[in-house]
Protein backbone atom coordinates (compact mmCIF):
# COMPACT_ATOMS: atom_id res chain seq x y z
CA UNK A 1 0.00 0.00 0.00
CA UNK A 2 1.43 3.36 -0.98
CA UNK A 3 2.14 6.12 1.50
CA UNK A 4 -0.64 8.30 0.08
CA UNK A 5 -3.21 5.50 0.39
CA UNK A 6 -2.20 4.85 4.02
CA UNK A 7 -2.61 8.53 4.87
CA UNK A 8 -6.01 8.63 3.20
CA UNK A 9 -7.10 5.50 5.07
CA UNK A 10 -5.93 7.03 8.36
CA UNK A 11 -7.96 10.18 7.68
CA UNK A 12 -11.07 8.17 6.80
CA UNK A 13 -10.75 6.01 9.93
CA UNK A 14 -10.26 9.11 12.10
CA UNK A 15 -13.34 10.81 10.65
CA UNK A 16 -15.40 7.66 11.12
CA UNK A 17 -14.26 7.37 14.75
CA UNK A 18 -15.14 11.01 15.46
CA UNK A 19 -18.56 10.56 13.85
CA UNK A 20 -19.22 7.43 15.92
CA UNK A 21 -18.22 9.16 19.16
CA UNK A 22 -20.33 12.18 18.20
CA UNK A 23 -23.41 10.01 17.66
CA UNK A 24 -22.94 8.19 20.97
CA UNK A 25 -22.20 11.33 23.00
CA UNK A 26 -24.81 13.60 21.40
CA UNK A 27 -27.74 14.41 23.70
CA UNK A 28 -31.03 13.01 22.51
CA UNK A 29 -34.14 15.21 22.49
CA UNK A 30 -37.04 13.98 24.57
CA UNK A 31 -39.16 11.47 22.78
CA UNK A 32 -36.44 10.45 20.31
CA UNK A 33 -35.45 7.35 22.26
CA UNK A 34 -37.80 4.76 23.64
CA UNK A 35 -38.09 4.49 27.41
CA UNK A 36 -39.82 1.09 27.17
CA UNK A 37 -37.40 -1.72 26.19
CA UNK A 38 -40.29 -3.93 25.02
CA UNK A 39 -41.46 -1.33 22.52
CA UNK A 40 -37.87 -0.86 21.34
CA UNK A 41 -37.58 -4.59 20.65
CA UNK A 42 -40.87 -4.75 18.73
CA UNK A 43 -40.31 -1.49 16.88
CA UNK A 44 -43.53 0.12 18.09
CA UNK A 45 -43.63 3.57 19.57
CA UNK A 46 -45.12 4.13 23.03
CA UNK A 47 -48.62 5.59 23.06
CA UNK A 48 -48.94 9.34 23.46
CA UNK A 49 -50.41 10.49 26.77
CA UNK A 50 -52.28 13.57 25.61
CA UNK A 51 -52.27 16.26 23.00
CA UNK A 52 -48.96 17.78 21.99
CA UNK A 53 -48.41 21.28 23.37
CA UNK A 54 -49.20 24.05 20.92
CA UNK A 55 -46.56 26.77 20.75
CA UNK A 56 -47.81 30.19 21.74
CA UNK A 57 -47.67 32.68 18.87
CA UNK A 58 -45.48 35.70 19.52
CA UNK A 59 -47.51 38.73 20.53
CA UNK A 60 -46.66 42.19 19.16
CA UNK A 61 -45.87 43.47 22.66
CA UNK A 62 -43.38 40.66 23.39
CA UNK A 63 -39.90 42.12 23.76
CA UNK A 64 -37.22 40.66 21.49
CA UNK A 65 -34.40 38.73 23.10
CA UNK A 66 -31.67 41.06 24.38
CA UNK A 67 -28.49 41.26 22.30
CA UNK A 68 -25.37 40.37 24.31
CA UNK A 69 -23.11 43.40 24.62
CA UNK A 70 -19.43 43.88 25.37
CA UNK A 71 -17.49 46.93 26.52
CA UNK A 72 -14.98 48.38 24.07
CA UNK A 73 -12.40 50.91 25.31
CA UNK A 74 -10.81 53.24 22.79
CA UNK A 75 -8.91 56.52 23.08
CA UNK A 76 -11.46 59.31 22.76
CA UNK A 77 -9.40 61.28 20.20
CA UNK A 78 -9.53 58.21 17.90
CA UNK A 79 -13.32 58.67 17.69
CA UNK A 80 -13.67 61.72 15.48
CA UNK A 81 -16.78 63.75 16.29
CA UNK A 82 -17.03 62.64 19.95
CA UNK A 83 -17.09 65.58 22.35
CA UNK A 84 -15.47 64.93 25.73
CA UNK A 85 -18.55 66.31 27.50
CA UNK A 86 -20.94 63.82 25.86
CA UNK A 87 -23.14 62.39 28.62
CA UNK A 88 -23.08 58.65 29.44
CA UNK A 89 -25.90 56.68 27.87
CA UNK A 90 -25.72 58.53 24.56
CA UNK A 91 -26.43 56.29 21.57
CA UNK A 92 -23.89 56.62 18.76
CA UNK A 93 -23.22 55.15 15.33
CA UNK A 94 -19.58 54.29 14.67
CA UNK A 95 -18.32 54.89 11.12
CA UNK A 96 -14.97 54.06 9.56
CA UNK A 97 -13.10 55.58 6.64
CA UNK A 98 -11.00 52.96 4.88
CA UNK A 99 -7.90 54.23 3.16
CA UNK A 100 -6.11 52.93 0.07
CA UNK A 101 -4.18 50.40 2.17
CA UNK A 102 -7.38 48.41 2.74
CA UNK A 103 -9.50 49.27 -0.29
CA UNK A 104 -8.70 50.32 -3.84
CA UNK A 105 -10.22 53.77 -3.27
CA UNK A 106 -11.36 55.65 -0.15
CA UNK A 107 -14.56 54.26 1.30
CA UNK A 108 -16.79 55.17 4.28
CA UNK A 109 -18.77 52.44 6.05
CA UNK A 110 -20.95 52.25 9.16
CA UNK A 111 -19.41 49.68 11.50
CA UNK A 112 -21.80 49.78 14.45
CA UNK A 113 -25.31 51.15 14.62
CA UNK A 114 -26.64 52.07 18.04
CA UNK A 115 -23.63 51.63 20.33
CA UNK A 116 -23.99 53.18 23.78
CA UNK A 117 -21.38 55.47 25.29
CA UNK A 118 -20.97 54.06 28.79
CA UNK A 119 -18.47 56.63 30.04
CA UNK A 120 -15.47 58.74 29.19
CA UNK A 121 -12.65 58.06 31.64
CA UNK A 122 -10.12 60.79 32.41
CA UNK A 123 -6.55 60.45 31.14
CA UNK A 124 -4.07 58.34 33.07
CA UNK A 125 -0.34 59.18 33.15
CA UNK A 126 -0.34 61.78 30.36
CA UNK A 127 -2.48 59.59 28.08
CA UNK A 128 -5.65 60.54 26.25
CA UNK A 129 -9.14 60.19 27.77
CA UNK A 130 -10.72 56.80 27.10
CA UNK A 131 -14.22 56.29 25.72
CA UNK A 132 -16.01 53.11 26.84
CA UNK A 133 -18.64 51.89 24.36
CA UNK A 134 -21.19 49.13 24.89
CA UNK A 135 -21.50 47.31 21.56
CA UNK A 136 -22.98 44.06 20.34
CA UNK A 137 -20.68 41.12 21.01
CA UNK A 138 -20.45 40.31 17.31
CA UNK A 139 -19.27 43.83 16.41
CA UNK A 140 -16.20 43.99 18.68
CA UNK A 141 -13.90 42.38 16.11
CA UNK A 142 -15.12 44.88 13.50
CA UNK A 143 -14.19 47.73 15.84
CA UNK A 144 -10.72 46.29 16.44
CA UNK A 145 -10.16 46.00 12.70
CA UNK A 146 -11.53 49.49 12.02
CA UNK A 147 -9.40 51.02 14.77
CA UNK A 148 -6.27 49.32 13.44
CA UNK A 149 -6.71 49.87 9.69
CA UNK A 150 -9.14 52.77 9.32
CA UNK A 151 -10.14 56.09 10.84
CA UNK A 152 -13.13 55.93 13.19
CA UNK A 153 -15.78 58.61 13.65
CA UNK A 154 -19.02 58.73 15.62
CA UNK A 155 -22.40 60.31 14.99
CA UNK A 156 -24.72 60.79 17.95
CA UNK A 157 -28.30 59.59 17.62
CA UNK A 158 -31.20 61.68 18.80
Amino acid sequence: MSRRARRLAAVVVTIAAVAAVWNVAAPRPEGSGSADPASAATGTAPAATGPAPVPRPQQPNDAPAPVPTRSFAIPAPALGGLALDTPPGTRVDVWVAWGPRVTARPRVQRLVAGATLTEIRPPVADGPPTAILAVGARRVSDLFYGYRYGELAVVTRS
